[in-house]
Protein backbone atom coordinates (compact mmCIF):
# COMPACT_ATOMS: atom_id res chain seq x y z
CA UNK A 1 0.00 0.00 0.00
CA UNK A 2 2.80 2.39 0.89
CA UNK A 3 4.52 1.52 -2.37
CA UNK A 4 1.45 2.68 -4.32
CA UNK A 5 1.34 5.94 -2.35
CA UNK A 6 5.05 6.38 -3.02
CA UNK A 7 4.56 6.04 -6.78
CA UNK A 8 1.49 8.30 -6.77
CA UNK A 9 3.44 11.01 -4.93
CA UNK A 10 6.38 10.57 -7.28
CA UNK A 11 4.30 10.85 -10.47
CA UNK A 12 2.33 13.76 -9.03
CA UNK A 13 5.61 15.53 -8.27
CA UNK A 14 6.78 15.11 -11.87
CA UNK A 15 3.48 16.33 -13.30
CA UNK A 16 3.26 19.31 -10.94
CA UNK A 17 6.84 20.42 -11.62
CA UNK A 18 6.53 20.06 -15.40
CA UNK A 19 3.17 21.83 -15.44
CA UNK A 20 4.51 24.60 -13.22
CA UNK A 21 7.57 25.07 -15.39
CA UNK A 22 5.34 25.28 -18.46
CA UNK A 23 3.06 27.86 -16.81
CA UNK A 24 5.99 29.91 -15.61
CA UNK A 25 7.94 29.89 -18.87
CA UNK A 26 4.96 30.19 -21.23
CA UNK A 27 3.67 33.30 -19.46
CA UNK A 28 7.03 34.93 -18.82
CA UNK A 29 6.40 37.74 -21.30
CA UNK A 30 2.71 38.23 -20.45
CA UNK A 31 1.60 41.18 -18.38
CA UNK A 32 -0.43 38.90 -16.08
CA UNK A 33 1.73 37.80 -13.15
CA UNK A 34 -1.05 35.55 -11.80
CA UNK A 35 -0.20 32.67 -14.13
CA UNK A 36 3.50 33.10 -13.51
CA UNK A 37 2.93 32.89 -9.77
CA UNK A 38 0.65 29.88 -10.25
CA UNK A 39 3.51 28.19 -12.08
CA UNK A 40 5.89 28.84 -9.21
CA UNK A 41 3.29 27.52 -6.77
CA UNK A 42 2.90 24.34 -8.84
CA UNK A 43 6.67 23.84 -8.81
CA UNK A 44 6.64 24.26 -5.02
CA UNK A 45 3.85 21.70 -4.68
CA UNK A 46 5.86 19.35 -6.88
CA UNK A 47 8.88 19.69 -4.61
CA UNK A 48 6.71 18.92 -1.58
CA UNK A 49 5.42 15.82 -3.38
CA UNK A 50 9.02 14.77 -4.12
CA UNK A 51 9.92 15.26 -0.46
CA UNK A 52 6.96 13.08 0.54
CA UNK A 53 7.97 10.41 -1.95
CA UNK A 54 11.56 10.37 -0.69
CA UNK A 55 10.27 10.12 2.89
CA UNK A 56 8.08 7.18 1.92
CA UNK A 57 11.00 5.56 0.10
CA UNK A 58 13.16 5.85 3.21
CA UNK A 59 10.31 4.36 5.26
CA UNK A 60 10.03 1.44 2.83
CA UNK A 61 13.75 0.83 2.90
CA UNK A 62 14.62 1.32 6.55
CA UNK A 63 11.51 1.47 8.70
CA UNK A 64 8.95 -1.07 7.66
CA UNK A 65 11.03 -4.25 7.85
CA UNK A 66 9.45 -7.26 9.44
CA UNK A 67 10.72 -8.08 12.87
CA UNK A 68 11.50 -11.77 13.11
CA UNK A 69 12.56 -13.77 16.11
CA UNK A 70 15.05 -15.84 14.17
CA UNK A 71 18.50 -16.00 15.70
CA UNK A 72 21.37 -14.48 13.77
CA UNK A 73 24.29 -16.44 12.28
Amino acid sequence: MITKIYWIARVFGYIACLGGAFLFLAHQADADPQLKNAGLAAIGIGFVAFFASYTLRAWLRFGSGRKTNEPGP
